[in-house]
């Protein structure tokens, strides 16, 4: 199936790839349009405007000199006259006898010329010539009169002004100063993004830049806030693994090593068969054991598996929670701080998180006989907690209960299929994932509190 044709596509072969140079384009192509507008504004407006007045006040001078010309009553006796109008004007006036023109010329290529050539020939009735190439600064003005031409000989800079050329200067050079200003200030906001660039490319290599801060501006310090979190989470994540990989293998040898004398004391020729029976027994149940760690090592492995982010309504949620824990423990109390805000959606794993939570609130009924579940919600954030009245953690233990295979001395009294120890860890590796945070503290109930925060 053929692609549908991109007008642009010729383009973009020529867009710059960086984002540095992209932003100098942004900023390049505006201030070349803008240079090309204010150009045509000062040039097909106001010089054209300026030049048309300065050419008014020559012609004047121009018809004034025709006019004394043609007064004197013989034309030989013309150099007083040009004399005067050399001083005053700055005109050379050259008077060449028995010449002719012999058509008027109205198209000019030069715009000042042009412009002169008009004013001429709405101002005076004679034949005139305009020769603007013959002197590099001057122009000859030629104009038919009686028995001849006079010939002005006029400095070119009588039809133009400095602002022209100072305007030019200063509109070359203030570019410059704001292309050179926007380059210092571009350079400055992309080098955190450089930065942040090479922070997420060294940790994706396994090197870790210990010395990364965010800087710059908000969206940038925004996005690396994230990525430092994101980096955490992973971190912890692959922390606790290798912890639960070490775990594993340290508990596995305790079975294993009383398996191995089992064996060893039934190959014995001594045993009875009572005492292997026995032995028999206790290897059946260290491999219960093992298949209990062994699927404990899977689930937690698995994580949340391979469920996707739904947006759920969290009342709905909350609700089916509610009623599935309740079918078990009727001392399980439900509220929320203003309830009408928990009528809104957010995305969560709703499988996995109704797991974390279940599994929160089983451990409060293992410990004590009631459990509260309180829900606030925040301008960011959604807090879930959990309360119980039983014996709490001691303070200085409430960080290790997150580790794998972690049994602390008081847990004597949890069920046998909760010793393996990752209920924890899977329920504080479920809320990571959703971009959350868990915190131990003690109850008012009496008990332990369990402190989630979910990002809405």
């Amino acid at each position: 199936m053929s692609q549908p044709y991109d007008p642009f596509s010729k383009l973009k072969a020529f867009i710059p790839r960086t984002l540095f140079k992209r932003a100098l384009l942004i900023i390049i192509v505006p201030l070349i349009l803008l240079q090309l507008i204010s150009t045509y504004v000062f040039y097909v407006r106001h010089v054209e405007t300026l030049t048309q007045k300065l050419a008014g006040h020559l012609i004047t001078e121009i018809e004034y000199t025709i006019s004394e010309f043609e007064k004197l009553p013989n034309p030989q006796s013309s150099k007083p006259l040009f004399d005067q109008i050399e001083k005053f004007f700055k005109i050379k006036v050259q008077y060449e006898k028995k010449l002719k023109l012999k058509n008027k010329i109205r198209t000019y290529p030069s715009l000042t010329t042009q412009i002169l050539s008009n004013a001429l020939e709405s101002s005076l009735d004679a034949n005139y010539a305009i020769d603007a190439k013959s002197k590099q600064d001057h122009m000859l003005i030629s104009v038919q009169v009686k028995d001849g031409i006079l010939i002005f000989d006029i400095h070119k800079r009588r039809l133009s002004t400095s602002t022209t050329y100072i305007f030019i200067v200063w509109m070359i050079g203030s570019s410059i100063i704001l292309f050179t200003i926007a380059i210092i200030f571009l350079r400055n906001q992309i080098r955190p993004i450089i930065r942040l660039a090479n922070a997420a490319d060294n940790f994706g290599k396994g090197r870790d830049d210990k010395n990364f801060r965010p800087k710059g501006a908000l969206e940038v310090r925004q996005a690396a806030n994230a990525f430092i979190k994101m980096k955490q989470r992973i971190t912890q994540q692959i922390q606790q693994r290798t912890e639960m990989l070490a775990g594993v293998s340290h508990d596995l040898r305790t079975p294993l090593t009383r398996m191995n004398l089992a064996l060893e004391m039934i190959k014995s020729s001594q045993a009875s068969k009572k005492n292997i029976d026995k032995y028999v027994s206790e290897i059946d149940h260290d491999i219960i054991d093992m298949e209990e760690m062994i699927n404990a090592y899977l689930t937690f492995a698995k994580g949340e598996g391979t469920e996707e982010n739904q947006s759920v309504k969290i009342s709905n949620f909350l609700t089916d929670l509610t009623s599935q824990v309740k079918r078990q423990h009727r001392k399980f109390i439900f509220s929320s701080d203003e309830s009408p805000d928990l009528d809104f959606k957010m995305p969560i794993k709703p499988n996995a998180l109704k797991r974390a939570l279940i599994n929160l609130i089983n451990n409060g009924f293992d410990y004590g006989d009631t459990v509260w579940l309180r829900t606030k919600k925040l301008t960011q954030f959604l807090i879930i907690y959990i309360d119980d009245n039983g014996p709490g953690i001691p303070k200085q233990d409430r960080e290790s209960v997150f580790k794998p295979f972690v049994r602390l001395a008081s847990t004597d009294s949890i069920k046998r299929n909760s010793n393996i120890g990752l209920g924890l860890p899977i329920t504080r590796d479920i809320i990571l994932s959703h971009g959350g945070d868990i915190k131990l503290s003690d109850s008012p109930k009496g008990g332990l509190r369990v402190k989630i925060t979910l990002p809405l």
